[in-house]
């Protein structure tokens, strides 16, 4: 079935019209095909606190995210959670180095960001002068 202009989320074409949204940029660029980014308001968020498994299988990379519930809290008793799969994500190759990359990115950037603000905590320069 074809895409339908008008209806870009048509369920059959939208995993291939996502795939083709998603290429890294510079791999994209060196073929000479220019990809537009298009939002879709109704595409759904997922808030994961856990990564359940992490598996590279040679041709994708299968990541399945979880979410933690605690149980009820009863008096007397051991705190109680369970864990259920919240998202399913399987990347390309290309889509898991450039997932890859990017976290790296963040990573180098929030470890900048901690150090920098823990340095003027640490060496507050003394306005009193030497002391005689």
């Amino acid at each position: 079935m074809a895409l339908d202009p008008k209806n870009p989320t048509n369920s059959q074409a939208a995993p291939a019209a996502s795939a083709a949204a998603q290429p890294a940029p510079g791999a994209a660029q060196q073929q000479g095909l220019t990809i537009r980014q298009v939002d879709r308001p109704e595409c759904a968020e997922i808030f994961a606190d856990s990564v359940s498994s992490l598996y590279f299988d040679g041709q994708t990379l299968r990541l399945e995210l979880g979410v933690t519930r605690f149980d009820e809290v009863k008096q007397n008793t051991p705190l109680t959670a369970r864990r259920y799969p919240a998202c399913r994500l399987v990347l390309s190759p290309a889509g898991a180095m450039e997932l890859i990359n990017r976290t790296q990115q963040i990573g180098q950037a929030l470890a900048q960001a901690n150090a920098a603000r823990a340095k003027p905590a640490e060496s507050k320069p003394s306005d009193s002068g030497p002391l005689l």
